[in-house]
């Protein structure tokens, strides 16, 4: 039997630490994309609630989200709020008042109409995210509410988890952009210093050529 030297031991040692170090984040990261869950909804046959997800972009870490309403009823005034909890803000957009984590707008609706109503966040590290949208309807009777309500998770980049093909695929042609755009950027400046620098010479050449004549 060969005998196990000190140098083979140290390496299975190390081997092991590495393994161990890097448990916690594996794990930690399939907890997380555990917490994500499909979107929970409450309606009325008066208003009726659907929900759309939509794939993030790599490159702003934003993600759009979307009510979708089906009207059985007229109303001038239907108050939108959307509230948001964890690692993400409302950024600035068209139709609504943002207040820190919450953006509310109003909309009109009518009976037989289909109504989409969209939200944007930023995602901005790793959590457990909360989305909660609510609709109501103002009658002079009564008052129709719809709520929608999704749990995602976050990785330390800021990715919805779980990762989803759609947004890798997104992911690959943002990466392959950045470097097109990156060689395409030192191509132009290498560009620009070789004009510079031939009309440098060319001007320097000028120079020359007028005092030789002076003489």
């Amino acid at each position: 039997m060969k005998k196990i030297n000190n140098k083979t031991i140290k390496s299975l040692t190390l081997g092991t630490l590495l393994a161990l170090s890097f448990f916690p984040l594996i794990t930690s990261a399939q907890d997380l994309t555990t917490q994500s869950q499909e979107a929970e909804i409450q309606d009325v046959d008066g208003l009726r609630a659907e929900f759309k997800e939509y794939t993030q972009s790599p490159s702003t870490k934003k993600i759009k989200f979307e009510m979708i309403l089906k009207s059985n009823i007229d109303s001038d005034r239907v108050r939108i709020t959307w509230t948001t909890a964890g690692a993400n803000v409302f950024e600035e957009q068209k139709g609504y008042t943002i207040e820190g984590t919450t953006a509310r707008g109003n909309i009109a609706i009518r009976k037989g109409e289909t109504y989409s109503i969209p939200i944007e966040v930023t995602v901005t590290g790793s959590a457990v995210n909360e989305l909660f949208g609510k609709a109501e309807a103002f009658l002079a009777e009564s008052t129709y509410i719809a709520t929608v309500r999704k749990n995602y998770a976050s990785n330390v980049e800021g990715e919805v988890l779980p990762i989803t093909d759609a947004y890798s695929q997104s992911k690959t042609q943002n990466t392959i952009l950045n470097i097109f755009v990156i060689i395409i950027s030192v191509i132009i400046v290498l560009a620009l210093l070789y004009l510079g620098l031939k009309l440098f010479l060319k001007w320097l050449d000028k120079d020359e050529r007028d005092l030789n004549q002076s003489l």
